[in-house]
């Protein structure tokens, strides 16, 4: 089939499991992906599902190159993202306020939990979490944010380390009553356990590293494809992640001075995993930055939110609305209403799969999805590239190994002194310089670099290079 047209603007896209809706939904990404100056963001809780059904018709359309694969149950090849980022304004009051607003966001995801929609009613929680984060970004030397979870561990070296390089008064002198025990255990307790409870998993830890730089990748046109895992991770964990991922793109669209390159965000199954929360920082995006270039796709089984504001908001800065088949009569009177005739309800409940209505504007239109075509003649040959495609992508600069590279000594960018500290235990940095990061993250390259030497020796032999006398393993 001919690609269609990338048709700009948010998206509210609702229907049952196994209508159809990840099967549109890969045409847009191809059809945006395909546009000349557009950026796609894939965000999938399910494994082998929407992200990987992506990748396969990328990788069969030559778009390899651009493409980065986060499978977030995957600790053996990693992305590492700067989930907190502190403000470098030059005025004193805007630093003060971009940051609180990053310290905000975060609480937002970090709360995002089954039982969790705000702290409103926790004041304490909320106070002491907000401490934690300022904590983190309120350092001399920029901080990772798996280090929240040594905020209230005060036997920690790196709780010391933390309060030490603080530079806002207030903060540090909280945590210096939590450590002279001024301030009693009690009241951060929940606090404390709340973080502890996602900011300890080695999936969101070893996430924190510095390898990748999601600015310099969207510049560059850059696919980002993240899924899930059926195990291996905690549910709060991946949505943590993904809620992250999503306001991290968010920022990237916010804070750059041009709409280039436009950028498509694909939250699937957005209410059961939490990808927008309560407090309204993904809706305000969908009324604010469409004329900054970002583009949000919402795929949805019921249109059921965290609120009503987010509802509104959904509904509202959303110029199309797909529906598909939908077997909760509740839902499928909600679309007949949304697209204005009571005889809707049952015609909602008889489409069968591929089939919805859009209404675009004020403009209701019938549609039949037609799957893409498998572009290899012999069956199974799209899965069977696309998994050679990832083993090739995992190898990029933008991936760290944990199993390669000690965690509290991660190989030094040249002219860069610094020491990363480690994630997982806690370990003292041994440098004030800046945590290193990669000096090249274009999506365009598609270099491979051998990660040790064993497999550098491996690949000089497959390729029959001649050696010196003498030569040792450790030579390279």
């Amino acid at each position: 089939m001919t690609i269609p047209k990338y048709r700009w603007g948010n998206r509210l896209i609702c229907g049952s499991t196994r209508c159809g809706k990840s099967t549109a939904e890969i045409i847009e990404i191809i059809a945006a992906a395909m546009t000349p100056a557009t950026a796609v963001v894939v965000v999938d809780p399910h494994a082998m599902s929407l992200a990987w059904n992506a990748l396969v018709q990328l990788v069969s359309r030559g778009m390899r190159k651009r493409v980065l694969f986060d499978q977030l149950g995957n600790l053996d090849r990693v992305l590492g993202y700067r989930f907190l980022r502190p403000s470098r304004a030059k005025d004193s009051n805007r630093r003060e306020a971009e940051n609180e607003q990053t310290i905000r966001e975060f609480m937002d995801v970090l709360i995002r939990r089954r039982d969790v929609q705000s702290l409103a009613s926790h004041p304490l929680t909320e106070e002491y979490i907000f401490d934690a984060i300022s904590l983190v970004i309120y350092q001399t030397v920029e901080s990772l944010a798996s280090d929240i979870q040594f905020a209230f561990e005060i036997h920690e070296n790196r709780f010391r380390e933390l309060v030490a390089g603080c530079t806002k008064t207030s903060v540090k002198q909280k945590f210096q009553a939590i450590k002279s025990g001024e301030i009693k255990p009690g009241q951060y307790a929940s606090a404390r356990r709340l973080i502890r409870s996602v900011c300890s998993s080695p999936a969101f830890t070893l996430r924190c590293h510095r390898s990748f730089d999601l600015t310099r990748f969207l510049n560059s046109r850059g696919v980002l494809l993240v899924e899930g895992a059926p195990s291996g991770i905690s549910p709060d964990t991946a949505n943590t992640i993904m809620g992250a991922i999503v306001l991290q793109v968010i920022h990237y669209v916010r804070s750059r001075e041009k709409a280039f390159p436009r950028v498509l965000l694909v939250l699937d199954e957005a209410t059961n995993a939490a990808l927008l929360g309560s407090a309204g920082h993904e809706v305000r995006a969908l009324a604010e930055l469409q004329k900054k270039g970002l583009d949000v796709h919402i795929l949805v089984q019921s249109p059921t939110f965290a609120s009503s504001f987010v509802e509104d908001g959904v509904m509202t800065n959303c110029i199309e609305h797909h529906w598909f088949f939908s077997a909760n009569d509740a839902v499928a009177q909600k679309a007949a209403r949304d697209l204005g005739d009571p005889e809707y309800r049952a015609r909602i409940r008889d489409l069968r799969q591929g089939q919805r209505f859009i209404k675009r504007l004020n403009r209701v239109s019938f549609d039949q999805v037609t799957p893409l075509d498998d572009l290899w003649s012999w069956p199974g040959l799209g899965e069977k590239k696309a998994k050679q495609a990832l083993t090739e992508i995992l190898k990029r600069n933008e991936y760290w190994s944990p199993s390669t590279c000690q965690v509290n000594n991660p190989p030094k960018q040249p002219n860069e002194p610094s020491q990363l500290p480690n994630l997982l235990q806690g370990e003292p940095t041994q440098s004030n310089e800046s945590l290193p990061l990669q000096t090249d993250t274009s999506a365009s390259p598609d270099t491979s670099i051998p990660s040790s030497p064993a497999d550098r020796l491996r690949i000089a032999r497959q390729q029959r290079c001649e050696r010196p006398e003498g030569f040792k393993l450790s030579d390279t």
